[in-house]
């Protein structure tokens, strides 16, 4: 019954979160990217902005249960088990054994990804996060197979008179992100086919850090030695390898708490259960509930705590941003999204999970190549190429589970809030280069900071002047802009956002 349960919520999970990514239809309420929030890494970026709710709920649930969130919430995990399900299906033989730990490598990504953690290096977080990892997966690899099959879809649906479907364009949004895909996909699904979760168990920091926690769970897949007479077949049906047969112990920093060796027992002797130690009346020993409140209460506690480094570090880090003039603005910099607050806030919170990038509805957003330097790289960066950034639209913010660009501002003011500044360059603008009368660009402007005036070498035509004041960088001047080489108007960066007056 246990693995029933773990099975339809894991697949519950796993399907809502995929679609979630590839939902350009937008089908699913963006309501669900609480989905996301429930993920490790993002509820541990939350907890740098005092927000520690998602983050204690999963410490406490490993505390209570061990490692469900690796078996259930966690998309690679599933994943995970699902290759491996199609690898006793195509051999149909196969089976698990026990194996030692690979305690060194488990300890060495986990201290990496600590370290890269609390200096902001984001970049490593983002490619050892199962979650972000998941994420660039379904991006950059399930979508555009799921917008192939629709628009094979809308092809039949045309033939037929009918356009139920409609045909969407498939491109790379980076070659970069792309690229890490595949290679992540190959690594996960290689090792998986092979071993079971030896991914989850030797290389991912989120669980070696739940191993850990899992170590003390009040709950566990415990074997009675009364019982058992060491045939085996626990440990054959074991994906994490962690059960060891001749000694009737199990690894329970290894364990994912799938049940499968529930299942498989001939003779009842495994159970998840608390441990049963009873008194001469037959009571639960009050010291073991005294050592279980404790240790559940030092490891919430560890845990929030190991977040306020890396906060201490990000305020002083942002102090020395804020320093910096809010007009820095130059064409080299960075468009970050509405949100961000700044390129430091924005690199600190980040793991390039794509899912903003994913559901922009105007398709603005775009993997960062170096514009935010080597800890930047896939992040969100404003591309008005295809599109701008709708003056009402906060989906972005709506959506990113780190904390990176759904902060206060976002939320109440995006109207306001200054990405960057219009820079026209009347040298390009066809009013001077063809004589001819234009204003496109003061027209969409959704702020009215764009107004036209005589052009003084030829006052019968009127040029753009913008109204930095009222400029929020949102780029449909520059989107709408007919010029196409180089647009005579065009947005510039600013490293840190502030408020208009609008």
């Amino acid at each position: 019954m246990l693995k029933k349960i773990r099975l339809v919520l894991a697949i519950l999970f796993i399907f809502l979160l995929t679609f979630f990514f590839l939902d350009y239809a937008g089908v699913l309420p963006n309501g669900l990217h609480t989905l996301a929030h429930f993920q490790f890494v993002p509820s541990v970026m939350m907890a740098m902005s005092l927000e520690f709710t998602t983050l204690v709920i999963l410490v406490v649930l490993t505390a209570l249960l061990g490692r469900i969130y690796c078996s259930v919430i966690c998309p690679l995990g599933v994943y995970q088990d699902f290759v491996y399900w199609v690898s006793k299906k195509v051999h149909k033989k196969k089976h698990s054994a026990y194996s030692k730990p690979i305690t060194w490598l488990r300890y060495v990504v986990l201290a990496i990804a600590f370290i890269a953690f609390i200096t902001n290096f984001t970049l490593i977080v983002g490619l050892l996060d199962p979650y972000a990892a998941y994420g660039r997966i379904a991006t950059d690899l399930f979508r555009p197979v799921y917008l192939f099959a629709n628009n094979l879809l809308a092809d039949y649906f045309e033939s037929t008179g009918d356009y139920y479907i409609l045909p969407v364009e498939i491109g790379i949004i980076s070659v970069f992100s792309l690229v890490v895909a595949v290679i992540t996909i190959l690594l996960v699904t290689v090792l998986s086919f092979a071993n079971g979760r030896t991914y989850c168990n030797t290389i991912c920091p989120v669980g070696t850090l739940l191993g850990l926690l899992s170590k003390v769970s009040l709950f566990k897949v415990r074997i009675d030695e009364s019982k058992c007479n060491k045939c085996g077949l626990c440990a054959m049906s074991c994906k994490a390898s962690c059960i060891n047969s001749k000694d009737c112990a199990i690894d329970y920093s290894r364990c994912v708490d799938c049940f499968d060796c529930l299942q498989k027992c001939k003779r009842d002797a495994l159970h998840f259960q608390r441990e049963v130690k009873k008194t001469a009346i037959g009571s639960i020993a009050s010291d073991e509930r005294r050592e279980f409140i404790t240790t559940s209460i030092a490891l919430t506690t560890g845990v929030i705590a190991s977040v306020a480094l890396p906060r201490t570090l990000l305020a002083d880090n942002n102090s020395k941003t804020n320093n910096t003039k809010a007009d820095d603005i130059d064409s080299k910099i960075a468009i970050a999204p509405p949100g961000a607050i700044s390129h430091q806030h924005l690199i600190s919170r980040c793991t390039s999970c794509h899912l903003c990038i994913d559901r922009c509805p105007q398709s603005v957003l775009k993997p960062a190549k170096m514009e935010y330097g080597i800890s930047g790289i896939m992040m969100p960066v404003m591309d008005y190429m295809n599109g701008f950034c709708n003056y009402h639209c906060n989906v972005c913010a709506s959506v990113c589970p780190n904390g990176a660009l759904n902060t206060p501002n976002a939320a109440h003011n995006k109207e306001r809030i200054q990405v960057g500044i219009a820079k026209y360059r009347k040298e390009l603008c066809q009013v001077n280069t063809m004589n001819i009368s234009c204003g496109i660009c003061a027209t969409n402007c959704p702020t009215n900071a764009i107004t036209m005036l005589p052009n003084p070498s030829n006052p019968k035509y009127k040029i753009p002047l913008v109204d930095e004041s009222k400029c929020i960088g949102c780029g449909a001047c520059e989107y709408y802009c007919p010029t196409t080489k180089n647009k005579a108007i065009s947005v510039q960066g600013s490293k840190v956002h502030k408020l208009v007056d609008n």
